[in-house]
């Protein structure tokens, strides 16, 4: 009777530990979202990567078959809108903001395409001339995708110097608004 008791007490209380909410973390106060978003820099290495990851996810799911969910080409689509408007892109990057416009474009377009071809996929009518074209089109997308990736259009060094000085001008600014004590140092620690 006690070994059955002792082990309906550990259940119980596995049980209820496990249940218990994880404890949350501190909410940024605005002084640190203001001091984030003015240290905050778009390495091109991270683009580049990203645009990898992207490239292969796409292509490994038309070489298996099966499509990626169209909420996947709409994140992607979105990261790409939000660098699009980082004010900083060329400076911290180098590369052209008309190139990523094109290439957000085409992933956009992919995502268009992709909940057409879903909705057909579900309603079956795969065997329909429209839903050819739509594949087509959506391939023609891919090959033109993979050929942006291929060769980054960079925008001159002068134009990027100049980027550079002027995010440094603003910097500069903001944390003077801001009385923010310069950037530390990765040396300091």
């Amino acid at each position: 009777m006690r070994k059955i008791l002792f082990l309906f007490l550990v259940s119980y209380t596995t049980m209820l530990f496990a249940q218990t909410p994880s404890p949350k973390g501190r909410a940024a106060t605005k002084r640190e979202l203001e001091i984030a978003k003015i240290d905050y820099e778009l390495e091109a290495g991270v683009v580049t990567e990203f645009l990898r990851k992207c490239n292969t996810k796409i292509g490994s799911s038309l070489k298996s078959g099966e499509s990626l969910h169209s909420l996947e080409y709409f994140s992607y689509s979105q990261k790409l809108g939000r660098w699009e408007k980082y004010r900083w892109f060329i400076a911290d990057t180098g590369f052209s903001r008309k190139w990523l416009k094109q290439v957000k474009d085409l992933v956009a377009y992919m995502c268009k395409t992709q909940v057409y071809l879903d909705a057909e996929k579900f309603n079956k009518r795969t065997k329909t001339a429209q839903y050819k074209k739509a594949v087509e089109y959506f391939n023609v997308a891919y090959e033109r995708f993979v050929k942006l990736l291929k060769k980054p259009v960079k925008v001159s060094s002068k134009l990027q110097r100049k980027a550079k000085l002027n995010k440094v001008v603003w910097q500069k600014a903001m944390r003077k608004k801001y009385k923010i004590k310069e950037k530390p140092n990765m040396a300091d620690f």
